[in-house]
């Protein structure tokens, strides 16, 4: 319908009896100003200023030439009539006069282009042809978008020395749950170990006192054995099933590791997969779900950490806790104990947590809107209901509920459709967080004073960093001209996160040293929750980026070379850097670059005290070995060592040659640039060719990996 026929109808529909005394109403456009017009007097139409407006000394003369806007008296006959309203009233209605051709869509769509961020995604094919995009702050992004040579090279490597889970052999004839169960008292003594551990301390998502009385409810023993189960008391009441998946998991935590029997997996994948509905809706699903999550952190198997484990996990545990209430707990379980009510809060407080955690390693914005978001329930309701320590459960809520607000906003800020430079102040507000919110940074980088530190808030710390590195990143990527300090702060934070995973490591190994050798150690445990999305991405981030620099953009020569023997000496490194000032505080050189070789060196000094050759290592790497996850993370990064340590190689082989030639690398011209490029690239390759025919077993077996 165009525009003639639409006028033509509302003529008509306007010209019934009973709207008569709109029959006569006006349409044309107004040609004269506001104010002639409403006092009825005769308008110059003179622009900018009418000939009445003038004489009147107005302080403008407005004109609405193609509406006819009702301006009040008090508006208009006021000393200053309000003619910045009546304009920006003009302009939004132009923009949505503008929206509706294909002009102004046309410049709609441009503007949604303001946000670089908003394409700065990649995808992941997996073996089956499945697809996944990752967002901007995932460390895959980060590490693909560009398809450099360091990736396709590393991609290559890592098909043939990634470890490779461990399964259970497929069995014929799958065996109930209850004939592999453990018998009732190590079942107990599981339970209770869970709920002193500092993983429960950590997370507090039951009532301690609920949970034992449902071993003997679920569990049926044989009268003459009472610690032999002999049935499973499943009525029809739905929760039970979640009871006894709750059961479960906390064996899967506390008495099994990698060797879950098959039975109790499916049973745990069937129940976790169902989908919720008003007939499963229960505070036991969440509680289940989110042990889930936990067990998924520590024991998942498909591949190198990067969000996509869980996301579906944490999406239904949200869409849960939204139907079930808990963002007004107050209100919908008012006549509930206080104790609940404390579990239900805490099972909300890591459900905004994991979302926002979860959701930034796969690059999208968190699940739960800030509709659902009431920041007040952090407020400590009842500081004696619980055995937490009253210091430390205020400060922990107070932790919670400021790391909350600043991510929620730096996660929108990443995510606008339209957005200008702002990343530089991003970075600068997660610094302040960590300045305001935390002991003194040396206190997490020092293992000497690491024993003094709460893990609460080492599970905040190290999702600030996550995003202060990749952030960081994403604003060399893709930002102009930085700044001397930028850069140093980036090297700066980059490595504190190092430090932060290491020390984290090397405590909890020693503090649960004395664990069963059977199951992976309570500490390493820990540890994975604390640390796992921060260590990968670490280590993803700093090998492409060092890789990149060492073989393509950084001019000058990085190495000491003996030119009589032809041996490098060591990394050039400016005797008056001190990179241990940098872990003890906040401040950076802003007159100089933190040198690139003398980066690599701290940072091999801080990752190689897990690698070092000590019987503490070799304990250590026995019983990481249990772990998937760890052993993953881990093997990523010697990948990517032995690859980097080969363009090293060629590096230094392409300067022997340049050097002898006497040219002056500090000053390289782009083509000088390109030739060198080539030349390290053809050595590098020369080099590397030997790698794709490691034997995977003994590559891991120098690092006392159990593989």
């Amino acid at each position: 319908m165009d525009g003639f026929h639409m006028s033509t109808s509302f003529t008509n529909e306007g010209s019934s009896p009973i709207d008569s005394d709109k029959k006569g109403k006006r349409r044309k456009v107004i040609k004269s100003c506001t104010f002639c017009r409403k006092r009825k007097l005769k308008c110059s139409q003179v622009r900018p200023m009418c000939q009445q407006c003038s004489i009147r000394k107005l302080p403008q003369c407005i004109y609405t030439e193609e509406f006819n806007y009702p301006v009040t008296n008090t508006v208009l006959f006021s000393q200053v009539p309000n003619v910045a309203l009546v304009q920006k009233i003009q302009s939004l209605q132009n923009l949505l006069t503008g929206n509706n051709n294909d002009t102004g869509r046309e410049s709609i769509l441009n503007a949604s282009l303001n946000n670089p961020l908003r394409f700065f995604r990649t995808s992941v094919l997996g073996e089956n042809g499945s697809m996944y995009i990752f967002g901007p702050t995932s460390w895959k992004t980060l590490s693909l978008f560009e398809s450099n040579k360091f990736q396709r090279e590393f991609q290559n490597l890592w098909g043939v020395l990634e470890p490779l889970p461990e399964y259970n052999e497929p069995q014929s004839q799958e065996p109930s749950i209850v004939s592999i169960l453990p018998t009732f008292s190590e079942i107990e003594i599981c339970v209770d170990s869970f709920f002193n551990s500092t993983l429960f301390d950590l997370l507090r998502i039951f009532n301690k006192d609920d949970v034992p009385p449902l071993l003997e409810k679920l569990f049926v023993r044989d009268t003459t054995n009472v610690d032999l189960i002999v049935l499973l008391n499943l009525t029809e009441d739905p929760r039970d099933k979640y009871n006894l998946g709750i059961i479960l998991q906390i064996l899967c935590l506390k008495h099994y590791n990698r060797n879950v029997p098959s039975s109790i997996d499916k049973f745990i994948h069937d129940l976790t997969s169902s989908s919720s509905s008003s007939n499963s809706n229960f505070i036991e699903r969440l509680q289940f779900i989110l042990l889930s999550y936990i067990n998924i952190m520590i024991n998942s198997t498909s591949g190198v950490w990067d969000g996509t484990q869980g996301i579906d996990l944490i999406n239904e545990l949200c869409q849960s806790c939204v139907s079930l209430g808990l963002d007004d707990i107050n209100r919908w379980y008012m006549k509930e104990s206080q104790e609940t009510k404390e579990s239900l809060r805490c099972i909300w407080f890591w459900t905004l947590f994991f979302d926002v955690s979860c959701s930034y390693d796969i690059g999208r914005p968190p699940f739960i809107s800030d509709g659902f978001l009431n920041l007040n329930i952090f407020t400590v309701q009842d500081p004696g209901s619980s055995s937490i320590d009253s210091r430390i459960k205020p400060k922990r809520s107070k932790l919670m509920r400021d790391f909350l607000r600043v991510s929620r906003f730096i996660i929108r800020e990443l995510h606008k459709r339209q957005t200008g430079e702002k990343t530089p102040a991003l970075l600068l507000l997660l610094s302040k967080f960590i300045q305001s919110n935390f002991s003194p940074i040396e206190h997490y980088t020092n293992p000497i004073y690491y024993s003094e530190i709460d893990p609460f808030d080492i599970m905040i710390l190290s999702r600030v960093l996550c995003m202060i590195t990749s952030i960081g990143n994403i604003d060399m990527m893709i930002g102009q001209n930085h700044k001397i300090v930028d850069k140093n702060k980036m090297v700066q934070f980059t490595l504190m996160s190092i430090s932060v995973c290491v020390n984290t490591i090397l405590f909890n190994f020693e503090k649960s040293a004395n664990e069963e050798e059977d199951v992976l150690f309570e500490g390493l445990k820990l540890s994975t929750v604390l640390i796992n999305p921060l260590l990968i991405r670490i280590v993803s981030e700093v090998y492409g980026l060092a890789f990149h620099k060492l073989t393509f953009r950084e001019k000058g020569f990085l190495f000491l070379i003996d030119l009589d023997t032809g041996k490098k000496i060591e990394f050039i490194k400016y005797d008056e850097e001190n990179f241990d000032e940098i872990l003890t505080g906040f401040d950076v050189r802003s007159d100089k670059f933190l040198s690139f070789s003398g980066t690599i060196i701290r940072f091999y000094e801080i990752i190689d005290t897990l690698f070092d050759s000590n019987n503490r290592n070799k304990e250590l790497f026995r019983a990481v070995s249990k772990s998937y996850q760890l052993t993953s993370t881990l093997a990523y990064e010697r990948v990517s060592r032995v690859l980097f340590d080969k363009a090293t190689q060629a590096r230094l082989e392409t300067e022997k040659v340049w050097l002898r030639k006497g040219i002056n690398m500090e000053q390289f011209s782009d083509l000088m640039i390109e030739e060198f490029i080539n030349d390290v690239w053809k050595a590098f390759k020369h080099i590397s060719k030997d790698l794709w025919s490691i034997d995977k077993k003994e590559f891991y077996k120098q690092y006392n990996f159990d593989i």
